[in-house]
């Protein structure tokens, strides 16, 4: 573990000329999205590894790792064993109003039968088994109740297409401020400056936190300051700006995939 006392220390895969050019100021939100995301699994992977006490499992991120070093506005050459751009393809094709399909249904009933199996919530898997009977039509206590949430955050609605817009507007809108208010933690609306986000460094600092996480070493926010950007914001701005929005950034991926996924379906239908 070693102290980085001046820029020139840094390794040598690290230099602000890779993330220059034609590169992430003029990213939109999918390729934020997936830059974020390649990110992310990587922390994650590093930390797993050191939670498990095997320093050993650490060469599984290494190809990765490798592959953002080399092109760090790349995203879509991942092939290692962490991310694959696919899951990224996949996760943007969901819009975050869409069709209920009968797979969330599948879903749904497995998930209600773990949940029933491990916690006192016996109930939940029983409610399904009239529908899964001969006699799916037949009422049964529960009948009525809401199927409720599904994969952690999707709540299904029946819409009454023949009514008007504007009544189905308000509808929705009583529904979601009766949702919201159940909620423990209500998301806050956030206004993404992607533009900001390139010139603060903030792909940088990612990938100097990663080596960090990899090799134990440490860089003081004023050698971290100096080193992401072409000017100095120094260490006081650092703290107040790419720091807590790398950490939000890392910590939640739920409003930029939505986000992005707007943007793709959006392509997809010019």
């Amino acid at each position: 573990m070693a102290k980085i006392e001046r820029v020139e220390d840094l390794p040598d895969w690290f230099g602000i000329d890779k993330y220059a050019g034609c590169g992430c100021a003029d990213f939109n939100a999918i390729e934020w999205h997936g830059s974020l995301h390649a990110r992310r699994e990587v922390f994650s992977a590093l930390k797993a590894v050191k939670q498990a006490g095997i320093p050993e499992l650490s060469h599984i991120v290494q190809p990765d790792l490798e592959m953002l070093r080399r092109t760090p506005l790349n995203w879509r050459d991942g092939k290692g064993y962490i991310w694959f751009p696919e899951d990224v393809e996949l996760e943007i094709r969901d819009s975050p109003v869409r069709d209920l399909s009968i797979n969330h249904l599948v879903f749904k009933i497995d998930q209600d039968r773990d949940i029933a199996e491990t916690t006192e919530h016996r109930n939940l898997a029983g409610r399904w088994e009239p529908l899964l009977s001969s006699a799916p039509w037949e009422t049964w206590e529960g009948a009525e109740d809401a199927i409720g949430t599904i994969n952690g955050h999707g709540e299904p609605l029946l819409v009454d297409l023949s009514v008007s817009d504007s009544a189905l507007t308000d509808a929705f809108s009583t529904w979601l401020n009766e949702k919201r208010a159940a909620q423990e933690v209500r998301p806050r609306r956030k206004k993404w400056l992607y533009e900001k986000w390139a010139r603060y460094g903030l792909l940088q600092y990612l990938d100097l936190k990663i080596w960090t996480e990899e090799t134990g070493n440490h860089i003081p926010d004023r050698v971290m300051a100096a080193a992401i950007s072409r000017y100095d914001m120094g260490e006081e701005n650092l703290r107040k700006t790419v720091a807590p929005l790398a950490k939000i950034l890392m910590s939640s991926a739920a409003e930029l995939r939505a986000l992005a996924s707007v943007e793709a379906a959006s392509l997809r239908s010019k």
